[in-house]
């Protein structure tokens, strides 16, 4: 069944419209995100591929097992500022991890706000359909 437009009063059909309106530029937000997890896997990827295979980690938080290597010199790896070099909890990250994380964090919220515009507008309909 669909909903007579003529029916419906001007408030809720302007509802209607901006609720649409967010879930596009959040769609939008969602792809951008989706991005942002990409571009951290792809930097992970680039210096493991550069590095035979291992992920490098700066000797000062040594890690010892088999994929990762640890160096002192930043000349004795390729892309050495793409290495694990942050030092957080007593955990190692690289950049691609955090940008990986934070592109994950942003999905997620995306993804529940999303879900939020879609209940609220699927309530609307029910409200107008039960006044019609």
């Amino acid at each position: 069944m669909k909903l007579n437009i003529k029916n419906i009063p001007r408030e809720d059909l302007e509802n209607l419209y901006l609720i649409n309106k967010k879930k596009i530029y959040f769609l939008m937000f969602f792809l951008i995100c989706i991005l942002v997890v990409l571009s951290g896997s792809l930097m992970n990827i680039r210096v493991i591929n550069s590095n035979d295979g291992k992920m490098p980690v700066k000797c000062t938080y040594c890690i010892e097992d088999r994929e990762h290597f640890n160096y002192n010199n930043d000349s004795e790896i390729k892309y050495p500022y793409l290495s694990d070099r942050i030092k957080i909890n007593n955990m190692v990250y690289s950049i691609g991890d955090l940008v990986m994380y934070f592109g994950f964090g942003l999905l997620i919220i995306s993804c529940l706000f999303l879900i939020y515009m879609s209940y609220k507008e699927e309530k609307l309909i029910k409200r107008l359909k039960k006044n019609e």
